[in-house]
């Protein structure tokens, strides 16, 4: 059982690193760039959605702290490239950008507590639908999410301003998070398959 524990936390601190930062490299990318073009704003914007239900879910469960502060540095770089896209995209000055990433995280953050409250008061109902639900929605917020993308790709024939880097750490995060709840004490089905769907699709 020690030993169990040992490797799912050691698990979701590898997780923890590479998934939660794994759209630093974009977000990098696209500075350096000056542009964001290629990148998806629909993109950032579902996946800013992911983390917040991730986030939910994650705490919801009592899965390793790591898992639980992974979906909320992944959120927070999520809306750094959304932000990126009005900026570059739609011309924002750096005071609107600003402006707008700090109003972003504030809703993001109010909505995930409200959320979060929601979980636990189905899970002392004992609601089951409501708690699938809770799982099933950040698997179609992340995997809708590539959709975007993959359409920004089909349209120009070529993939354009995508770091290479994030998609590595991408797919690692998802390996190694996968990992960790396979030697958790109660492993989830929802948040496994959409670990592994991701693993899939950085591919």
């Amino acid at each position: 059982m020690a030993n169990r524990y040992l490797l799912e936390q050691v698990f979701s601190y590898f997780g923890l690193v590479f998934w939660s930062l794994q759209l630093a490299p974009q977000a990098w990318k696209t500075y350096k760039r000056g542009t964001s073009t290629g990148v998806s704003v629909w993109t950032m914007f579902i996946w800013s959605l992911a983390g917040l239900f991730m986030g939910v879910y994650n705490i919801g469960l009592n899965v390793a702290i790591a898992l639980w502060i992974q979906p909320q540095l992944f959120t927070f770089i999520a809306v750094i490239c959304l932000m990126q896209e009005f900026k570059y995209q739609y011309h924002w000055s750096n005071l609107k950008t600003t402006f707008g990433f700090i109003i972003v995280c504030l809703v993001l953050g109010a909505l995930e507590v409200g959320f979060l409250f929601a979980y636990k008061r189905a899970e002392s109902d004992n609601n089951q639908g409501a708690l699938r639900l809770f799982g099933i929605l950040p698997v179609i917020f992340i995997l809708g999410g590539f959709l975007p993308q993959y359409y920004e790709i089909f349209r120009d024939k070529r993939v354009i301003g995508i770091s290479h880097l994030f998609l590595a750490m991408d797919c690692s995060g998802s390996v190694f998070s996968i990992l960790a709840l396979v030697f958790s004490n109660s492993m989830d089905a929802l948040n496994l398959a959409n670990y592994i769907a991701i693993a899939c699709l950085d591919l």
